[in-house]
């Protein structure tokens, strides 16, 4: 990662960085004190020991005209930096008995940042300039800070909190407090002020208020309301006369309050606004840091909950203050459009949702209809000066909506009916109306933008990173905030752990926009296993308005799952079907077989084939198939499997069709079929490697990662020609380096097993050494590496990893690589490993060998008779002169 001394190019470039603010107290009372030699000798020290950290952190000067203006990567660093300030100054004031003492303010935030020419600076310019209003913000929190006292805004304070674990030194001595909310002149909502210091230095006591920032106090500690408290008891004799004769009152609306967006009326006759306008009012509103606009879609699932048809039904005055009250939304807007003289009028009513009252009306005029984007900026901006926003923080987020659109009314209609077809779920008109969008406006980001969420969503990272690369070509044309989202997507597609760390920042930068939270909670579950991540994430979305909230709860479930706390997980998928969760998402199944609860985990299963009716849905298949074979009903698990099979549409969905596939194989192996299970592999691969490139970045379908999982299977199986094949086309093939999280993993294991049958166990050792993952390792690299140990003689090693395995069943249920890819394996696998463990135990711990045995036995009580691991179970057992029930044969029901 670049640090702030990076280079910077001449032209302005918005960019995410910490600042620090640091002012000596009373420097000209030091002055009068001292005189002016000595005291300039004390500021000298002060300057050389500042800018001596200042380098030593990696930090950059910006300006000293009042104070220190510090430019920070990041803000543990600046943390860092600005104890060892205080820490310094401390020192020097012991050494030379004069009082140095010094304020420090700290916060994070988008800059301007250019630097100046060479003739510029020899004329008399700073190096370098920075503009934004994090820099006015820092310096009311820099002002507000007592003598010594390092205080740090909310977004600052946790960014530094989270870069704590990656560091060591005065940091994790450091004691951090909160002050509460203070407002701060220029800014519309209140911030948390922290504190960060270490004891016998920092004040750690409240900063007081001033006229350019001052605490928010409850009502009941206002000075106001003190005083008052002797006139409440002359005031309670007018109490009942106000309340007969007082008028409703106005919205008391506050910072990062909610509102409900109707449906617009266009009354002009001109079809060419009719969605146009309304696309135009929320995005030009959702600019706004201080008004935060409930999604449409989640409007629109209300109405579904209200059982209205929420694709014909408008959303008016009355439904959408029913939708206000549900959502806990504070105010209701809608907008009208009609014609005024030879100009057309927009209007904006703002609606109190309880009462369906307007309480304010804010207008704004077009001279025509090439002008009505420009009069929609200037409604907004009346409107959110109406709502209690500052002009200031207006001024910094109210980009043109020619600008950050289109001008073009016909591409920005094409672009509103996209919007539309994706909410309908149909992802081929939308991509179609967004190309014509496109043909009209080439320059039109948010198309790119929202091609390229198109492409994600339908699992093709590639044409969506190309889309995203366009719109970021495009930047100017972009909100601040639309720019961080595309940042932080476009990220994802090079490098998922990239991809995630910006996601981090994104969600902390806009904490109500739960997409954030969403993006890096399900990615850190589902492409890392990282479920200490993702959480706290997750949390956020889950109790937000967003509109896949249910599918937040449905992936906090999943996560849940993965850790083996599944009560909790219960909760959390519970919640998920409340809300209205698409019956194929099954992982209360999944969670009901990790408890071995199979009749409950049928109960979900069948209750959602029963929903879904006759449609394709070989999910069900797979979850069948698991829920058999981790109880040893391996036949019966096949019969699933090919009932799937018999279903699915190949051409339609190449990623379930191969999954089964891949559970086909896996069954076959632990039936002992070994002639069907050569044959399998064999075809699998020449199919796959027969696949074209389109079919091959087909939707929810990761080519790579199922070509390798076939070619690591061959090698186990002998299948030799096929499976080297198929590792060549990995290693050598076009899809090589998409920067996915999975296929590397899974192609060194391709590898590493290679080795293995190559009888060189050393060589597998160094690839599979050479895989660092982020999170937990995948289940098949866990399998792996044991694997290797065993064929080290790492008999310790290899034991330890297969305890590992063992105590992971969750892990096993809800890893969601590739869609649940291996799932039916895995649960095979888990029961195998104890009869593993048995083995490697009997002849140094026969009771521990004969537990794991009984273990097995409960778990396989009503398997299959004649499998290959219920036969190395009865072996053992005899060896152990005892003989468990269950791998007795016994009569199955074909």
């Amino acid at each position: 990662m670049p640090d702030a001394t990076s280079p910077l190019c001449d032209t302005p470039s918005a960019q995410l960085r910490t600042l620090v603010l640091c002012d000596l107290v009373e420097s000209t009372a030091l002055i009068e004190k001292l005189g002016d030699q000595r005291a300039a000798e004390m500021i000298r020290r002060h300057d050389r020991i500042a800018r001596d950290l200042v380098r030593a952190h990696g930090g950059r000067e910006i300006d000293k005209t009042d104070g220190f203006l510090l430019l920070f990567e990041h803000p543990v660093v600046a943390c860092a930096f600005a104890l060892a300030y205080q820490r310094a100054l401390g020192e020097a004031a012991a050494e030379s008995g004069v009082a140095l003492r010094a304020r420090v303010g700290v916060h994070v935030g988008d800059v301007l940042l250019w630097a100046n020419s060479a003739d510029d600076i020899a004329k008399g310019a700073k190096p370098l300039e920075l503009e934004g209003m994090v820099k006015p913000e820092v310096a009311r929190l820099m002002g507000l800070a007592r003598p010594g006292q390092i205080l740090l805004s909310a977004v600052a304070h946790d960014l530094a909190q989270r870069g704590l674990r990656e560091t060591t030194g005065a940091l994790h001595s450091a004691q951090w407090r909160c002050h509460g909310r203070y407002r701060l002149k220029g800014r519309a909502e209140s911030i948390e002020v922290y504190e960060v210091g270490e004891p016998g230095l920092a004040p750690f006591v409240a900063p007081k208020s001033s006229d350019k920032a001052w605490r928010v106090l409850p009502w009941w500690r206002r000075p106001r309301v003190l005083l008052g408290e002797g006139a409440l008891l002359v005031g309670l004799s007018l109490a009942a006369a106000y309340l007969v004769t007082r008028s409703d009152p106005e919205i008391a609306f506050a910072a990062r309050d909610w509102v409900v967006v109707g449906d617009s009326r266009n009354l002009t006759g001109s079809s060419l606004l009719d969605i146009s306008m309304d696309t135009a009012f929320r995005l030009a509103l959702e600019q706004s840091r201080f008004v935060n606009v409930v999604p449409d879609i989640q409007a629109r699932q209300d109405l579904t909950l209200m059982r209205r048809d929420s694709k014909v039904t408008r959303l008016d005055r009355a439904l959408a203050s029913a939708v206000a009250i549900r959502e806990g939304a504070r105010a209701v807007l809608l907008t009208t459009i009609s014609p005024y003289g030879k100009q057309l009028r927009l209007s904006a009513e703002l609606i109190d949702p309880a009462s369906t009252r307007t309480v304010a009306t804010v207008s704004a005029e077009a001279e025509n209809i090439d002008d009505v984007l420009p009069a929609t900026d200037r409604l907004v901006q009346r409107l959110r000066r109406q709502l209690g926003e500052s002009i200031e923080q207006i001024s910094a987020t109210s980009a043109p909506l020619e600008k950050v659109t289109t001008d073009n009314l016909e591409a920005l209609r094409a672009y509103s009916l996209a919007l539309e077809a994706t909410l309908d779920r149909d992802p081929a008109r939308s991509n179609s109306l967004l190309q014509r969008a496109l043909e009209i406006d080439p320059e039109f980001a948010l198309a790119y933008a929202r091609l390229g969420a198109n492409y994600l969503t339908m699992g093709q990272r590639i044409e969506a990173g190309r889309n995203f690369a366009k719109a970021l070509t495009l930047a100017g044309r972009l909100s601040t905030r639309e720019r961080a989202y595309l940042e932080a997507h476009a990220a994802l597609v090079k490098s998922i752990p990239e991809g995630i760390k910006q996601w981090k920042v994104y969600a902390d930068l806009y904490p109500d926009d739960a997409a954030g939270g969403q993006n890096v909670g399900m990615f850190s579950y589902t492409f890392l296993n990282d479920c200490g991540g993702a959480l706290s994430y997750l949390a956020r979305a889950v109790e937000s308005k967003h509109p896949m909230r249910a599918y937040s709860s449905a992936v906090m479930g999943g996560c849940l799952t993965l850790s083996g706390a599944y009560e909790e997980g219960v909760k959390y998928f519970e919640q998920a079907v409340e809300r209205g969760l698409n019956p194929r998402f099954l992982g209360l199944a999944d969670l009901r077989i990790a408890q071995r609860r199979y009749r409950d985990a049928s109960v979900v299963l069948d209750a959602a084939r029963r929903r879904l009716g006759k449609s394709a849905f070989p999910e069900y298949w797979l979850r069948q198939a698991t829920l058999l074979a981790d109880q040893g009903k391996l036949q019966a698990a096949n019969r699933a499997i090919q009932s799937g099979l018999d279903e699915v549409d190949r051409n339609a969905d190449q990623g379930s069709f191969w999954r089964l596939r891949a559970a086909q194989a896996a069954l076959a192996e632990h039936l002992g079929q070994r002639a069907e299970l050569a044959t399998l592999i064999d075809s699998a691969i020449a199919e796959l490697l027969a696949l074209n490139p389109q079919q091959r970045s087909a939707d929810r379908f990761d080519f790579r990662v199922h070509l390798a999982e076939w070619a690591a299977r061959g090698f186990r199986q002998g299948r030799w020609q096929a499976a080297k094949t198929a590792l060549n086309d990995l290693t050598q093939g076009v899809y090589i380096d998409t920067g996915d999280a999975e296929d590397v993993p899974v192609i060194a294991v391709a590898r590493a097993e290679l080795a293995l049958a190559e009888k060189q166990p050393v060589s597998a050792a160094e690839i599979l050494a050479t895989v660092t993952t982020e999170g937990i390792a995948s289940w098949r690299l866990r399998v792996a590496r044991m694997r290797v140990e065993q064929a080290l003689g790492h008999d310790l090693q290899a034991q330890q990893l297969r305890e590992q395995l063992l105590a992971d069943r969750g892990h096993a249920l809800a890893e969601w690589s590739d869609e649940l890819l291996g799932q039916t394996e895995r649960v095979i696998e888990i029961n195998a490993l104890l009869v593993d463990a048995a083995e490697a135990a009997a002849t140094s711990s026969p009771a521990l060998a004969r537990r794991l045995l009984a273990q097995f036995e409960r778990n396989w009580k009503e398997a299959d008779a004649g499998l290959p691991i219920g036969a190395r179970a009865e072996q053992l057992a005899r060896a152990l002169n005892t003989t468990p029930a269950g791998v007795q044969p016994v009569a199955t029901t074909p």
